[in-house]
């Protein structure tokens, strides 16, 4: 793999309690890498394109910075299997970002870098084969970045895991874990060498060419296609001003558990609404209904579909029910569907 060390990067021990806590209880380095696919095997080599891709529903950016001539915004990450997922068990991990020209000269971006828990820079790619290539050293890298946890004595540790001053999310805070690391085996035999020419073309297709230029006061919609990142710390935007090379860093602490999806528990309600009674039920004479519903959660806690499935009356109670589900909340985890139940019931006036 084409990975260097970010010259900017800490030693490695310094993310070694992060990674110890994203091992997520007792799964060890199997259980990270388990989560993001990295050792799940794939009979010759074959790929399936789904035929309808899995939905992405784009909301506020995951994460975004800016200075005094660009904006980035990590619109999504794509991991396999997940929403936005166009092929069956993908090889890589595709971001979606948007560069924008703040400033009043044209701007040349020459690389977009993820930076990992270890320090170590993963370059975009545009090839499928490269990536799958790429990917098989995952899991090395980070099992010996466990295997030095253990030497060093971070075994057995709690951690809410800080970086330049932004705190893990909810879901990404895990209990004391004990990690055998030094006996640990990892299986990287599943990633596909076998890769076909039209999968080739494809991720060629997507796959944002640098440079590119970028004009001011204008946005460039961009895919970036990388290795496998269990822990992507930051991104690294390598770009040419008027005034030279410059590089901005687009935090990424809070997307660190974006591989761990099956692994949370259901989500709860941390914010709840209470319904107004509508006044076209006042004035038709209704005391009282319900509406049930399924609301499509997304991974950080958002309503983005609501599905009415019975309502007594009939389309009475329904717009209501609909608006205050959109507004409630949820702890963060995984994408899933939740089910609802809105009860409206009119206040009497004392007699």
């Amino acid at each position: 793999m084409d990975g260097t060390r970010s010259a900017s990067g800490h030693a490695v021990f310094a993310c070694l309690p992060l990674i110890c806590a994203l091992t997520l209880g007792g799964c060890g380095a199997e259980g990270l890498l388990r989560a993001a696919g990295i050792d799940e095997q794939h009979p010759n080599g074959a790929f399936f394109a789904y035929q309808h891709p899995r939905p992405l529903h784009l909301g506020r950016p995951l994460a975004e910075a800016q200075d005094n001539h660009m904006s980035a915004q990590i619109l999504a990450i794509v991991v396999r299997d997940g929403p936005g997922s166009w092929i069956d068990a993908a090889d890589w991990d595709e971001y979606r970002i948007a560069l924008s020209n703040v400033g009043h000269a044209p701007l040349s971006v020459a690389s977009v870098d993820l930076i990992d828990a270890v320090g170590v820079s993963v370059k975009a790619r545009d090839s499928a084969r490269t990536l799958g290539e790429d990917t098989q050293h995952v899991g090395a890298r980070y099992k010996s970045a466990i295997a030095q946890t253990a030497e060093v004595g971070v075994v057995g540790v709690g951690v809410a895991a800080t970086a330049a001053g932004a705190s893990l999310a909810p879901s990404l805070v895990f209990p004391p874990l004990a990690i055998a690391a030094a006996g640990t085996a990892v299986t990287m035999g599943g990633v596909r060498l076998g890769v076909s020419q039209l999968l080739e073309n494809e991720v060629q297709r997507r796959a944002a060419r640098l440079p590119i230029r970028i004009e001011p006061g204008t946005r460039a919609d961009l895919h970036f296609f990388y290795a496998i990142t269990p822990l992507p710390m930051r991104a690294e935007i390598t770009y040419s001003s008027v005034e030279g090379e410059r590089r901005l860093a687009v935090p990424l602490l809070s997307q660190a558990g974006v591989h761990t999806t099956g692994l949370h528990p259901p989500p709860e309600l941390v914010r709840t609404i209470q319904p107004d009674y509508p006044d076209e039920a006042v004035m038709a004479g209704i005391d009282s209904g319900f509406v049930k519903a399924r609301v499509h959660v997304s991974s950080y806690g958002r309503p983005y579909r609501v599905e009415i499935v019975e309502a007594q009356p009939s389309d009475v109670f329904n717009r209501e029910a609909v608006r205050i589900l959109f507004q409630q909340r949820y702890t963060w985890g995984d994408d899933c569907v939740v089910e609802e139940t809105v009860e409206f019931n009119k206040v009497r006036s004392p007699q």
